[in-house]
């Protein structure tokens, strides 16, 4: 009999729009030449994008997600399976489909909006984004089964109790999330 350790999971919420928003990436902020470096990030495919202002894009999508978390938080003052938590809930799934839809229409030719090298931006970082969470977790003992786009299914080879697997994803995720801007200053 051979039991492997427990398998765990790690989700990149909302990665693409995190992206979007981190990487200020809208129509009107990127470009193929910047007169003044310091004030762009820099980008896959010799591209650049503003870091300031806020693009249209970055913002509507960080009003959307701040709309989410209310609903979320609003929905917490009713009980499970109460009416008005199942209408919050289909609202906040909503504004979250919304979110995630922003980087397939930005792909759209026939999007008013449509610019050709922000989605392979988008993916581009993301790609970069799966290997550095690999990377932090590899760090910290993991060992990585399968990755993709916005997901990590891992092992750790002395963590076999669901308990104890949990409190440590809880703290991994923790640490994840603070390496984000580690990350992006590659940008």
């Amino acid at each position: 009999f051979f039991r492997l350790p427990c398998p765990d999971l790690f989700l990149l919420t909302a990665e693409y729009p995190n992206i979007i928003r981190a990487l200020n990436l809208s129509p009107e902020t990127i470009i193929k030449a910047p007169g003044y470096p310091n004030e762009y990030y820099k980008l896959p495919f010799d591209c650049y994008s503003k870091k300031s202002p806020i693009g249209i894009i970055p913002r509507l999508l960080t009003v959307m997600i701040e709309e989410r978390n209310k609903i979320k938080k609003e929905m917490q003052k009713y009980p499970e399976g109460s009416k008005e938590r199942e209408i919050l809930n289909f609202k906040q799934r909503v504004v979250k489909e919304l979110n995630n839809s922003m980087y397939g229409v930005m792909a759209h030719a026939g999007f008013r909006l449509f610019t050709p090298e922000m989605s392979a931006i988008i993916t581009s970082v993301a790609r970069d984004n799966i290997k550095w969470v690999e990377k932090i977790m590899q760090e910290n003992g993991y060992t990585v089964i399968y990755a993709d786009t916005d997901s990590c299914f891992s092992t750790h080879p002395t963590i076999t109790d669901i308990k104890q697997l949990a409190e440590n994803a809880t703290l991994m995720l923790d640490v994840i999330n603070k390496s984000f801007g580690e990350f992006l200053s590659q940008y």
